[in-house]
């Protein structure tokens, strides 16, 4: 309620290529860049693949977006997706020594909201998400105690409490997954 347009562009695979060739234009390899995805995603069954469900029943898929998300210069960039199907994505990350994903669910699985629990304010949350987004408040997902919440904590944090019949995934290679915080990388 704070009067700011927090929407720039119509969620469309077109914008959406909008965005990432912007931010590749822009980012430098001493910049973090955090995505942060919701809503629907499924699978394609004939080519195997996850993907986003964007508007105009459009489909991002998972191949593209990695593509995307590599071809932008970071210093480190951290992924969390809570769409169905996100799991899907890890995959293409593995590759990547300066990328961290944390996924709501494996591939195949479907995505969970919390069972009974409306938020006034914000409505139905989806579980993973909720309790990854809450383990930044307070740094109450800070289980080091060290006065951060890195991507693990995060993930941890969310795993630890998510009661759906989902799997959440979590891929991040060597130390960046201890080390990047929303901020920055830890030394």
């Amino acid at each position: 309620n704070d009067e700011i347009d927090d929407i720039d562009y119509a969620a469309t695979n077109s914008n959406l290529n909008l965005v990432f060739n912007l931010l590749a234009s822009q980012l430098t390899d001493e910049d973090y860049l955090f995505i942060y995805t919701i809503d629907h995603g499924d699978l394609d069954d004939k080519l195997d693949e996850s993907y986003i469900c964007m508007w105009n029943n459009e489909n991002y898929y998972a191949s593209e977006f990695a593509s995307r998300v590599k071809a932008i210069n970071t210093k480190a960039t951290h992924i969390v997706m809570g769409q169905c199907k996100s799991g899907g994505f890890i995959p293409y990350f593995t590759d990547s020594p300066n990328i961290c994903i944390s996924t709501a669910c494996g591939k195949y699985e479907d995505s969970w909201p919390i069972r009974d629990t409306f938020h006034p304010k914000y409505g139905q949350y989806d579980e993973y998400v909720y309790y990854w987004t809450l383990s930044h408040e307070s740094l109450v997902g800070d289980t080091n105690n060290d006065g951060h919440v890195s991507a693990l904590e995060s993930h941890n944090y969310a795993k630890n409490r998510d009661t759906q019949p989902e799997t959440p995934q979590h891929y991040g290679a060597g130390y960046l997954s201890e080390k990047l915080t929303l901020t920055n990388i830890l030394t």
